[in-house]
Parts: structure tokens; sequence; C-alpha cells
């Protein structure tokens, strides 16, 4: 009912709408119970994660140490399942094959890729409610939510995108007519933040940095009419342009993301406390 009277009558079906409020309700209490099962099946799912850790005298404790099982991440309704073999990762396929059927739960199989990283398995096959799940091809990157990932990992890929994305903002923006303050404020708001959400989980390292800087840099100097030579530290003087190097941004990251976990209280994970 709105103020110019009622709307037109809404016949609510089996299922749930598209940004619905009460979805992450239910989310949770359907969801839940199927990564309660994969993670209680007494560690025979998921990639082991192994972390050892000095003491205070500096000695290595080869005793105690922190050993996680990662067989599952998920937002709203998109999982991935992680697994370091074919047989443990079509068995994961099966109770989740299961968990749909008794929810009813329908699932779109064209959307859901396999990637195998160091696997020397051939022939490589797997099904989910009896339907066959792509193959992903070797080198071939597929997007999960913000980040891409391939037959290589995660960082090859992620940062063939991130170039990508660098050398299509700088031949774009060589073709607008725009000030110097327009370019910094698109460089600050719209090209770091995507390139801090894609390196998130990776770390670039100093000479990959460099090259994303070096083409920032030409475009700026082209659009302020600056000569080659003019010194490039200027550019980033925060009494000049105040220009972020990609180095320094990564820096910022790292750092909030780390003071961010310690206050969290970390991964709640059923392992020793790190004395």
């Amino acid at each position: 009912m709105t103020d110019f009277g009622f709307t037109n009558g809404y016949i609510i079906y089996n299922g749930l709408d598209q940004g619905e409020v009460f979805s992450s309700l239910l989310w949770k209490i359907f969801y839940d119970s199927l990564f309660y099962k994969i993670k209680h099946c007494g560690n025979l799912f998921g990639y082991r994660l192994n972390s050892k850790f000095f003491t205070k005298s500096g000695k290595l404790n080869s005793r105690d140490g922190l050993t996680s099982f990662l067989a599952a991440g998920a937002f709203v309704d998109d999982t991935i399942w992680i697994e370091n073999s074919m047989t443990a990762t079509q068995n994961i396929l099966d109770i989740t094959s299961e968990f749909f059927g008794i929810n009813d739960i329908f699932i779109n199989t064209d959307k859901m890729v396999a990637i195998s990283i160091n696997m020397r398995v051939k022939n490589l096959r797997l099904f989910i409610s009896g339907a066959a799940i792509l193959i992903a091809k070797r080198k071939e990157p597929h997007r999960y939510l913000g980040i891409f990932l391939s037959t290589d990992g995660l960082s090859i890929p992620s940062f063939a995108k991130t170039h990508s994305d660098v050398r299509f903002f700088t031949n774009l923006i060589l073709k607008k007519v725009i000030s110097d303050k327009q370019f910094l404020y698109l460089v600050s708001v719209v090209l770091q933040p995507i390139i801090s959400y894609r390196t998130q989980f990776s770390y670039v390292s100093a000479c990959v940095c460099e090259k994303w800087d070096g083409l920032l840099r030409k475009e700026l100097k082209i659009k302020t009419s600056l000569p080659k030579d003019f010194p490039n530290k200027a550019l980033y003087h925060p009494e000049m342009y105040g220009l972020k190097s990609f180095s320094q941004l990564q820096a910022e990251n790292l750092l909030a993301s780390m003071v961010g976990f310690a206050n969290s209280g970390g991964c709640q994970l059923d392992a020793p406390a790190i004395p």
C-alpha cells in the first residue's frame, strides 16, 4: 500500500527472490547443515594447512603447530569446494548433490567449473546431481567473485587481469580531455580500489608494481604536459600531485588487513593458541 493506492498483486511461489531481505537467514538455515557435514567428516575432506611457529627462545617448535582443513568457501549462494584428489572431490559433490535433492534446491550446472592445480590425473571427470562439470582448460582463467583462478593457481591469472585493467584504464584516459586533478581522482577512486581487490590474496613484486606505476606516470605527464625527464619522485610528493605508488598501496592494504585480523581474534580454528 502506497500514498497512491495499492500496488499490483504479487504471487509468492516456491523459491527465493533475488535480493530478498530474509535471504541471509534462510541461507544460514539451509547451507549451514551442508558445511557442518563436510567440516565434521573426521577431517576426511579438505585441503590440509599446516603451520609451525617459533618459541620465545627462538627455537622452532616441532611438536605443536596449527593445523586446519579447508574444504569449502561461500558467499551467499556462490560456493567453492577445495580438495587434493579427484576421489575426495567427487565424494564432496555426492554429499552436495544429496543435500540439494533433499532441500529441493536447483543448481545451474552451466556455471560450474572444476580447476585442477598441479594435478597429474588425466581424463578428469566430475559430476554433480547427475550432470558433468566443465573441466577448465590449461591456463584458462575463471572468475570466482572478484578473483581469477586457473590451472596456474591464483597469482598468475590475477596479475594478468590486473595488468589488463591498468592498460585498459590508461588507454581509455588517454583519449579523454580531462585535467590532472580529474586523472588523480579516477586513479584513487576507480583504478586503485580495483587493483587492491584483485590482488588482496597475492603479493605483487616490486618489479610488477614499478611496471604499473610507469604506465600511470607516463599518462600523468602527458595530461600535465610535463617533460619525460621530469623527476618521478615529484609526482609522488604530497605537496605536488600526491600520486600513490602501487607498492605503497599494497603495504597499506596488507597492514590494514593485519590489524583487522588481529583485532577480530583471527580464524576460529580448533587449534592450540600461539604462546
